[in-house]
């Protein structure tokens, strides 16, 4: 199934809150998204995803599948890292 010329992918809970948590720089653009806004920001998050992947000489579904079997799993966050480089 594609949506908007891109191949869907999920976008449930669990990735939602990987992406809310900053875990990964490459997907801060996509911290926005929450269960209440997925449907209008939905094809922004597949061209992001599959830009990323592009980018990086991977399937986007091998993302996909990473950010929701391990995405929660890395402790350190984008915004405790750059706050401890402040100090």
């Amino acid at each position: 199934m594609e949506i908007g010329g891109l191949p869907a992918l999920i976008l449930d809970s669990r990735i939602i809150e990987v992406l809310q948590k900053g875990v990964y720089e490459e997907l801060i653009g996509l911290r926005q998204k929450s269960t209440f806004n997925k449907a209008r920001y939905y094809v922004d998050y597949l061209a992001e995803m599959h830009r990323i992947a592009e980018a990086n000489a991977y399937c986007v579904d091998q993302l996909e599948l990473f950010l929701f079997q391990y995405g929660n799993n890395l402790k350190t966050t984008v915004a405790s890292r750059s706050n401890s480089w402040d100090l």
